[in-house]
């Protein structure tokens, strides 16, 4: 029987087999590469729903005021260094208060975890930029103002989103949570627009 007739008829050729991709090993080989790779890509993309791509500010750290507080290519303001402050963030219950420039970009980092904000109160002047940054520590949420049509993109668990509006009319507005019924079930706060 001739070589070619070997291959025909089913039985390896001399030395057949031993080349790459001849064998089931090879195979095996590239099967276990694809899914390794589609693993990676998997964790990779929980990973980055969860945020752990971005930077950002916890909620802990201040912010500074003027062109690179908003950072990822958002600006408000040109607050000059050492002006003195005269807007209010007052957080329930730890009495925690930061002040701000009148008529400056502000940014204020709340958390939102079941059913309330860590912030309940946000003082501003008439006429500040606004920028709010919401970090979801437990289940899924979003913060709205009406007045302002202002809405974060709706956030789960370990993500982040943040709004910027003018505070452009004086007086004080519901901030809310809507989604489900959160808001009826006290994940509201105040914001507060002076003159």
């Amino acid at each position: 029987m001739s070589e070619d007739e070997e291959v025909q008829s089913g039985a390896p050729a001399e030395g057949a087999g031993a080349g790459v991709g001849g064998g089931t090993g090879g195979t095996k080989t590239v099967v276990a590469v694809i899914v390794v790779l589609v693993i990676l890509a998997a964790l990779a993309l929980v990973y980055a729903k969860q945020g752990g791509f971005r930077g950002g500010v916890s909620e802990e750290q201040g912010t500074g005021f003027g062109e690179a507080q908003f950072g990822d290519g958002v600006t408000g303001g040109n607050a000059a260094e050492g002006e003195a402050p005269s807007g209010t963030i007052i957080d329930n219950g730890a009495g925690f208060t930061v002040d701000a420039p009148e008529g400056q970009a502000q940014s204020f980092d709340l958390t939102a975890k079941n059913f309330e904000f860590s912030l309940k109160e946000i003082r501003v002047k008439i006429g500040d930029t606004v920028r709010v940054n919401v970090t979801s520590t437990e289940g899924t949420h979003n913060w709205k103002v009406d007045e302002f049509s202002a809405t974060t993109e709706t956030v789960n668990q370990g993500g982040t989103s943040a709004v910027i509006f003018t505070a452009d009319k004086a007086g004080e507005f519901e901030y809310y949570c809507g989604i489900g019924s959160h808001r009826s079930l006290g994940m509201v706060g105040t914001l507060i627009v002076e003159e």
